[in-house]
C-alpha cells in the first residue's frame, strides 16, 4: 500500500504499544516498514520544534528547484523568495519523497482497521487520518463498467 510520509508517522501512533506475544513480531516489523531510515531523515530534515510538552514533529514536504539545473536555489530564504516571486516560471515545486509502498500483513491490518473504526465511534477521528480511514477501513468503490442497454 501506499503511503505518504504524514500517513507513516500516524500509523506508527496508531499501532499498539502492547499486545499478545504473537502480535509482538509482527508489530516490530510493521514498525520497521513504517520507520524512516538515515537517508530519509536527512532528506526530509525531520526535527523537533518547540519545547516540552509543546514540542512537535516538523518535516520538509517539498523543495524548490530550478527548473534550468535541476537544483536547489541558493541563498537565504528572503533571496530565494525573491528569486521566484520575478521569476516564477523559472521555478518548480517537488516532493522531497514519493508515496513509499508499504507491505502490511493480516494481523497489522485488522489491528489498524479496529484503532481507526474506535477513533470513528469515539468521534476522535482527526482530519489526519481521513485518507487512512479511506485506505483500510473504507476503501473507494471501484468503478463498475456500464453495460450497454439492449433494444
Amino acid at each position: 500500500m501506499k503511503l505518504s510520509v504524514m500517513e507513516r508517522m500516524i500509523l506508527l501512533n496508531l499501532l499498539p504499544p502492547t499486545g499478545t506475544f504473537a502480535n509482538l513480531k509482527v508489530l516490530r516489523i510493521a514498525r520497521e516498514a513504517l520507520s524512516f531510515d538515515d537517508k530519509e531523515h536527512k532528506a526530509l530534515n525531520i526535527r523537533y520544534e518547540g519545547e516540552g510538552d509543546r514540542a512537535q514533529m516538523r518535516w520538509d514536504n517539498h523543495v524548490i528547484i530550478e527548473k534550468a539545473t535541476g537544483k536547489s536555489p541558493s541563498g537565504d530564504a528572503a533571496t530565494v523568495q525573491e528569486m521566484i516571486r520575478k521569476n516564477p516560471d523559472d521555478y518548480e515545486m517537488k516532493p522531497i519523497m514519493n508515496d513509499k509502498n508499504v507491505i502490511m500483513g493480516e494481523i497489522v491490518t485488522q489491528m489498524i482497521v479496529k484503532k481507526l473504526k474506535e477513533l470513528n465511534n469515539k468521534e476522535e477521528l482527526t482530519e489526519q487520518h481521513y485518507s487512512l480511514y479511506e485506505k483500510f477501513v473504507e476503501p473507494p468503490l471501484q468503478a463498475v463498467p456500464e453495460v450497454p442497454a439492449q433494444e
